[in-house]
């Protein structure tokens, strides 16, 4: 081909060439932050410079670590590691340069397990004597005398031994007049004092008495004011003020918001009355010690349903200051939405609380950077399994039905500050849950199908912003079976509605595809490829990058964590280089200002956020500053039919033009840098790619318009070419030209 010899080429090296067939598909990649936790470990690294986060729960048991150096999180990637758990206990070894942890609680079994992590990878040691089993001890690093101390715990009942690891072994000390059976107590150790102290703790309530330990005896302290009563509070040592720090806590119905201040010297505790991370428990908190600044980490909001958190808090000895912003607690039956007039996505509500599926009515939006809690004062009631879809015409997000814990048949509007109930005349779809909801751009409504009424539905409803419609048809075209848990997605590309899977009436699970258009209704495909497992509780979503309807994850008998793609009447499978992890019911939907999608959440995966990419996009951008000039008193624009995509016809369109005259219209290619010229004797007109590569005859598809093809190779050599195009129309009686603006297209890949 002509055009090929223009094509710069990479040198043969099969490395390369593996290397961009692999990264030619989606990628997801994990927003780099840890979802929200409660109980988790955490320790300051003091030799590497940074806090250390391991495990906790929200909605599941984790057992990833985490670095905060200050500014950002970063995840290990560690293989071998503790299993998941929460209410381990963690401290720095000062002597041996590493974190040291122990215990916890992994769902089925107190454990007692010993791990040490050098800040690269997670080692388990195995001392012959140890404390028994047991979750929320209280454990500190006592810098004299170079030992970690253990107090307490509970396993069915409270521990109020005393035990000493020396970096070898675990020994137990005998006690004097100890602090009684206690788990959950706040645990530092404080120089000035030189001992270890503690305050607080659970013993059939929450405690609040302080104790020393030296080494040989505990002794319990008489300040004159100390902390109200309370446990799965943090305590740290500030060593630059001199000073012991103590935040929130637990009361046995609600999460405390204060700070308190211990000084060794005079041995009292003093409120401090500053603002800060709010009312929270099951934190994590430890000194940094390059930056002089106690970090908090994390926790839990009560009364329940309990809002997990994931933020960082730094005191300075006066001031809290936020370090980093928290995400939703984990959840699953959440919706979110792209909006692109306020350029923000907006989730809403869910589930958490995998026993007792606590539905959630908070409403959070991401700015491409961080998520906020909307302050909203009007909000849908909680609920999960909703249905919820971005109107950008009326620049309104409709949000219908749900569960809480009954089918509701509500219809609410988000426009972007606030929420507003609205109330469409009947008729309007009847109370459900786990339908699917999208909107349709060739005809301006919100689409929403099936979902469970007290059995599977199959109607089909059109929403205006003012009334509901109901479309289903019954008996001529076919309607897909009833079904709940399945997933739509419009694509503007064929201008139709497809829909994937879901939840039969029998409990069993549906692998078909269907298509719905205004004029056609349903109509089942018959899809080539290979077609993805029957399955329910996925998402899909329509990737303007890829300009395919993308299917990610659900369930049936098992999780899925694949990736899907249709095109046309093709699906085809995804490979990638990592897939996040197997789950069901997650949000799901597309930012076209950054071209990613994003997944949030999903059954037992708390809250962690992915965004898929496709790191070789096709793009179509016009030139800034190029100019076309008028034939038949218009002048034409120049538009992309199919962006420039390896293996695939390049399809460039001119429009309007003038019809009933004779017009040969061109599509005109080049290479960067263009060279703009004016064209004799057609002014204004001017000619924006020189010198000319290509000169591809345009044929009319429709009056007034005409398409220009040009194939371009599947060659992984032709990834990032740029292609300077403009189209230029002749008009014979009378003589004159007409030219568009000149647009750029850069060669992007959908697949291998």
């Amino acid at each position: 081909m002509y055009f090929d010899r223009f094509m710069p080429r990479a040198p043969s090296c099969a490395p390369v060439l593996l290397l961009v067939s692999l990264s030619a598909q989606a990628e997801w990649r994990q927003l780099p932050w840890p979802d929200a936790r409660i109980y988790h470990a955490a320790a300051y690294d003091v030799r590497r410079g940074g806090t250390v986060v391991f495990g906790g729960i929200d909605d599941f048991y984790k057992n990833d670590t985490w670095h905060w150096d200050g500014q950002a999180w970063s995840q290990s990637s560690t293989t071998t590691r503790p299993s998941a758990r929460y209410g381990a206990s963690a401290v720095y070894d000062l002597a041996r340069s590493r974190v040291l942890l122990f215990g916890g609680w992994n769902g089925s079994s107190y454990l007692n397990d010993t791990w040490v992590y050098d800040g690269q990878a997670w080692y388990e040691l195995m001392p012959g004597v140890r404390p028994g089993g047991r979750h929320f001890p209280g454990l500190a690093w006592d810098a004299r005398r170079g030992v970690a101390v253990l107090y307490g715990g509970e396993r069915g009942g409270n521990w109020a031994d005393t035990w000493e690891w020396n970096g070898n072994v675990w020994q137990e000390r005998a006690q004097t007049s100890p602090p009684g059976g206690r788990y959950s107590p706040a645990m530092t150790y404080d120089p000035a004092i030189q001992a270890t102290l503690m305050f607080g703790g659970n013993r059939g309530g929450a405690l609040q008495d302080t104790w020393s330990w030296d080494g040989t005896t505990w002794a319990q302290q008489s300040p004159t004011a100390q902390p109200s009563p309370r446990y799965h509070s943090a305590m740290v040592d500030d060593p630059l003020r001199r000073q012991v720090v103590l935040y929130g806590g637990y009361t046995g119905s609600s999460s405390l918001g204060d700070t308190w201040v211990w000084d060794g010297g005079s041995r009292s505790w003093t409120q401090r009355t500053v603002s800060g991370p709010g009312a929270r428990h099951g934190h994590s908190m430890v000194f940094d010690a390059r930056r002089g600044k106690a970090v908090l980490v994390g926790g839990e909001r009560n009364p329940a349903p309990g809002v997990s958190l994931s933020d960082v808090w730094e005191w300075d000895g006066s001031a809290w200051t936020k370090a980093h912003d928290t995400v939703p607690t984990g959840r699953w039956a959440c919706r979110m939405a792209y909006e692109p007039s306020t350029d923000q996505v907006m989730l809403f509500g869910g589930a958490v609380n995998t026993t007792n599926s606590v539905p959630l009515g908070d409403t959070w939006l991401w700015n491409g950077t961080t998520w906020r809690e909307a302050p909203v004062t009007t909000s849908p009631p909680a609920r999960a399994y909703h249905g919820l879809a971005h109107d950008p015409v009326r620049r309104r997000t409709v949000l219908f039905g749900g569960w809480n814990p009954n089918n509701l048949g509500d219809t609410w509007e988000w426009n972007g500050l606030a929420w507003q109930q609205l109330q469409p005349v009947a008729p309007r779809p009847s109370a459900r849950h786990a339908h699917a909801m999208t909107f349709h751009a060739g005809i301006n409504k919100v689409v929403l199908f099936g979902g469970y009424t007290g059995a599977a539905n199959n109607e089909t409803w059109t929403f205006d912003g003012t009334t509901w419609t109901n479309r289903t048809v019954v008996i001529n075209p076919p309607t897909p079976p009833g079904r709940w848990n399945h997933a739509i997605a419009y694509d503007p590309m064929l201008d139709r509605v497809v829909l994937f899977g879901g939840t039969n009436e029998g409990g069993g699970f549906y692998g078909d595809t269907w298509s719905w258009t205004d004029t056609a209704g349903w109509v089942q495909c018959n899809c080539g490829g290979t077609t993805p497992p029957a399955r329910q509780a996925h998402s899909m979503a329509y990737d303007e990058s890829r300009q395919a309807v993308v299917l990610f994850s659900g369930s049936n008998n098992g999780y899925f964590s694949d990736t899907w793609e249709l095109r046309g009447s093709t699906w085809s499978r995804c490979t990638q280089l990592q897939e996040p992890p197997a789950r069901n019911y997650q949000a799901m939907t597309y930012d076209s200002r950054r071209q990613r999608l994003l997944a949030f959440g999903g059954y037992l995966r708390g809250s962690d956020f992915w965004e898929c990419v496709n790191p070789n996009p096709a793009t179509f951008t016009p030139v800034a500053g190029t100019t076309g000039c008028p034939i038949g008193g218009n002048t034409p624009t120049i538009t992309a039919d199919n962006l420039p995509w390896r293996g695939e016809d390049f399809r460039v369109a001119m429009a309007p033009l003038p019809t009933g005259t004779l017009v040969s219209p061109l599509l005109l290619v080049g290479f960067p840098p263009a060279v703009t010229l004016p064209v004799f004797p057609f002014p204004p007109c001017q000619l924006h790619v020189y010198p000319i590569v290509l000169q591809i005859p345009m044929t009319g598809t429709t009056p007034g318009r005409a398409v220009g093809s040009l194939p371009i190779p599947h060659d992984w050599t032709w990834l990032g070419a740029q292609l300077v195009t403009q189209c230029v129309a002749l008009q014979a009686f009378p003589l004159q030209m007409g030219m568009t603006p000149a647009a750029i297209g850069v060669v992007g890949a959908r697949h291998p």
